[in-house]
């Protein structure tokens, strides 16, 4: 059963990885009702056309974008 819910958090954040810096991104705040320790902010950016970044609110963790093959 999954009951994720996504809520658009702000636009035109700028997102900083290992990988590079983008602007013009929208943040989302992931969640569900079922698991009240799964939430993570996510960060999708025009330039790659996807998520570069997931960070998980509950520990910090970062999952960053790494590697773009055209």
């Amino acid at each position: 059963k999954a009951e994720d819910i996504t809520d658009v958090v702000s636009i035109n954040e700028t997102v900083v990885t290992k990988l590079a810096t983008y602007t013009d991104c929208v943040k989302m705040h992931d969640w569900t009702p079922l698991d009240r320790k799964s939430r993570e902010n996510k960060y999708y950016c025009p330039k790659v056309g996807a998520m570069v970044l997931s960070v998980d609110l509950e520990t910090g963790k970062r999952a960053e974008l790494t590697n773009i093959s055209p």
